[in-house]
């Protein structure tokens, strides 16, 4: 989770393979950190922080936005549809370290 002083927050996944990180979220994923946050700045403005999710914030997000279900419906579908760019079947298993 990528967190500003204003209540700006973006969140994401990220795993490390083969001595490279990637960097996963609702646009798919890639190994630059730059290409990363640079789009990250639509949402997190000025200092930020990146922290792990707890469940203390799932549960703030599920309680404050009324839309949380429709997004999770809407998040489900978007992945199910372009579940390509939300893999990382293309990496060789034989490569893993």
């Amino acid at each position: 989770m990528i967190k500003d002083s204003h209540n700006g927050f973006h969140v994401f996944c990220q795993f490390y393979r083969n001595e490279t990180w990637y960097y996963i979220d609702a646009r798919g994923i890639t190994t630059s950190f730059d290409e990363f946050i640079d789009g990250v700045k639509e949402f997190v403005k000025g200092e930020y922080s990146i922290r792990p999710v707890e469940q203390k914030d799932i549960n703030d997000w599920e309680k404050e936005f009324e839309y949380n279900e429709e997004a999770y419906k809407f998040s489900e579908a978007v992945i199910k549809e372009y579940s390509e760019y939300y893999t990382c079947n293309y990496l060789r298993v034989g490569t893993l370290k």
